[in-house]
């Protein structure tokens, strides 16, 4: 609704608001946002300038009379719907303001600024009345400007004062100047006083026009309540509650293109039709939209679609509308912290309501396919996690193209995934120890699991929805699956000796029947941890860091025949874990950490798919064993090592998983 919409309404604020706070940070945005949309407006229409909603509701004759308001009879009611949209709140009626009055005080003030500096233009403003403070109506006409030493005041005739009218002061002040100061913008702004502030006056016809959203509650409870609402409880206005009002109000128009023997009926008959298509068309949304809410109340779906936390969204559906504005796709930052960025994207739409309704359900219709697709399912929800929301703007704009075939978006897609890996080098050249490859090596393991998932074709999906979730609490991290050696305890730290220790007499005692060496070896580590508690109850401290160096080799030794262990960092030996599973897995031999992962998937921890095969030992050399003796073998093969064997096989399972986007030449 633009301001010249508001021109000669009568707007009341209640007692339960506070008064007038806008101080010069305010001002000073509002007024660098508006001059720099009146510039590039003049220079290129580009829509309206919206401010943030005005909620209203019609005052009772109780509070009309408790308040003394005065009686609007005599002023000409609208004589029609379409006047009424046209020129917006009903004259002859005193609206209840609920939420806005800080905005509408101050552009309350800035036409008075207008009028001041401009005497012989025009004079139209709206009314303002302060239950608390009724004798501050006149403040507005009490503003004096003198643009020759740009100073501004309050006419001495104007004697009420409180706080707020402090306020209004320093408000005109603060216009005063930002006009005056040309390194906020540009220089000689003080000159263009009267250009700037006319743009107040221009409707909704002109291309630069500044306009608020009007939002009529019809609600039956008390407006405190509904203020409440609004502010103790922080439940703003969101699109999409306003998007549903686009299709589904009562003054929401559809075509509706009469048959040539529909013509022919009377006018009164012809608006029946015209009712029933629109009542038709506004119940087929209303059933469809209830639909798509359900879908995306599907945690798996919106693990699946975005990255952005459910909570924010009161209704779901929104999701879908701001992917078809592209709210997060813009390079504008802006644009993503506008609560009404995509509302305001709908209400800007030229098309008819029917066909508007008819891309959402295309957009809708898309995601949903390709959740129920499995390759679509996990390339794009891969693609979503690396790349973001702003990916998936781009493929549906792709996929909805009527030149783009199912070939050209699967070849589109796949581009993209490589694009997220590089090729620049050889994974194998790639080291834990580097922060960039470090990044690449996760984003490699975690298509991997994607992957893998997808080619299981009857498999259980991959859980985006769980991935994500755990990146939120934590991060997921890269886990050395090879045993370390003894270097990755600190020499100096003394607690993280003991940490070690305890760590693993709980591993070992785990095992079932466990052989005599690793009975004997329990008891040497139970021998080590008395010594060393007896040290931090006394602290009185000898032992030797050699002393845990010989302990820790020798468990290595328990699995690995006294071959030598050392930590490689390459991908071969590097699976995904999340980051409160990683601290919690210890230092130590692969056996250890296998103990330790086990109890995790026993508890319902999620762990990535290819994580818990290496640590289940299901990577084997398959080519060795007949078809008919492959499962045997499986349960035959050593069970506590990580050795040169397995590394060779999972890297090839990796190879082969990854070969749809990368040579073997790539590992």
């Amino acid at each position: 609704m633009s301001i010249p919409q508001l021109m000669k309404k009568h707007f009341f604020i209640p007692d339960y608001q506070r008064g007038y706070r806008w101080e010069e940070k305010q001002i000073y945005q509002l007024l660098e946002d508006l001059w720099k949309y009146f510039k590039d407006g003049m220079k290129k229409p580009s829509g309206f300038y919206c401010l943030q909603p005005i909620v209203a509701k019609k005052c009772s004759q109780e509070t009309i009379e408790k308040y003394h308001l005065p009686c609007l009879t005599g002023i000409e009611p609208y004589d029609n719907e379409e006047d009424a949209k046209k020129n917006g709140p009903r004259n002859d009626t005193w609206y209840e303001i609920i939420d806005g009055q800080q905005r509408l005080t101050t552009i309350r003030i800035l036409l008075a600024f207008y009028k001041a500096v401009n005497p012989f233009g025009k004079c139209d403003f709206y009314e303002l009345r302060y239950a608390t403070r009724p004798e501050f109506k006149d403040i507005f006409s009490s503003i004096v400007i003198d643009p020759a030493n740009r100073t501004s005041s309050i006419s001495k005739d104007f004697t009420f004062h409180n706080i707020d009218v402090e306020y209004v002061k320093n408000c005109t002040k603060a216009i005063i100047y930002w006009f005056s100061e040309d390194s906020f913008v540009e220089s000689n702004k003080f000159n263009k006083i009267v250009e700037f502030l006319s743009n107040f006056y221009n409707d909704a016809s002109q291309d630069v026009n500044v306009q608020v959203i009007w939002y009529e509650t019809t609600e039956r409870t008390d407006a405190r309540d509904v203020f409440e609402r609004l502010n103790n409880l922080k439940v703003p206005l969101s699109s999409s509650e306003l998007i549903r009002a686009i299709f589904l109000s009562n003054t929401a128009q559809y075509k509706c293109t009469l048959t040539e023997i529909q013509k022919a009926f009377p006018e009164p008959r012809q608006q029946e039709i015209r009712d029933e298509d629109k009542k038709r068309k506004q119940s087929s949304i209303n059933a469809k939209w209830d639909k798509i809410e359900h879908f995306f109340r599907n945690d798996q779906v919106w693990g699946f679609i975005t990255e952005k936390d459910a909570s924010e969204y009161r209704n779901r559906i929104e999701i879908l509308f701001d992917l078809m504005s592209e709210k997060y796709s813009t390079n504008d930052s802006s644009a993503e912290k506008d609560r009404l960025h995509t509302f305001l994207w709908f209400d800007s739409q030229k098309k008819d309501l029917w066909d508007l309704w008819g891309d959402v359900v295309k957009y809708y219709d898309t995601i949903r396919f390709w959740h129920e697709d499995r390759n679509y399912y996990h390339k794009i929800g891969y693609l979503i996690h690396e790349k973001h929301d702003s990916i998936l703007v781009s493929l549906l704009k792709f996929a909805n193209s009527n030149q783009n075939k199912r070939s050209a978006f699967n070849a589109e897609l796949d581009k993209q995934i490589r694009a997220t890996i590089g090729t620049s080098e050889k994974f194998s050249d790639l080291s834990y120890d580097d922060a960039r490859d470090y990044k690449v090596l996760k984003s490699l393991l975690f298509l991997y699991n994607v992957e893998y998932s997808r080619l299981l074709k009857n498999g259980e999906l991959f859980n985006f929805d769980q991935y994500k979730t755990v990146e939120k609490k934590g991060q997921w991290t890269l886990e050395h699956i090879h045993a370390q050696n003894s270097e990755c305890l600190d020499a100096t730290d003394r607690k993280e000796w003991r940490d070690w220790i305890a760590y693993t007499i709980a591993a070992r005692k785990s095992i079932i029947n466990p052989t005599p060496e690793i009975l004997s070896f329990i008891s040497e580590l139970e021998a080590e941890k008395a010594v060393l508690d007896k040290e931090f109850e006394t602290k009185v401290f000898r032992e030797k860091y050699e002393s845990i160096v010989v302990l820790f080799k020798k468990d290595l030794d328990l699995w690995s025949g006294g071959q030598a262990y050392t930590v490689l960092h390459q991908l071969s030996n590097l699976a995904l874990l999340s980051g409160d599973i990683n601290s919690g897995i210890g230092k130590g031999s692969f056996s250890a950490k296998q103990q330790y992962i086990n109890k995790c998937i026993a508890d319902g921890r999620f762990i990535p798919i290819c994580t818990k095969r290496v640590f289940l030992k299901h990577y084997y050399d398959a080519e060795k064993h007949s078809k008919t003796d492959e499962a045997s073998n499986l349960l035959n093969q050593q069970l506590y090592t990580w050795d040169d064997k397995d590394r060779a096989c999972y890297l090839e399972d990796i190879k082969k998983v990854l070969s749809t986007y990368f040579a073997s030449d790539k590992f």
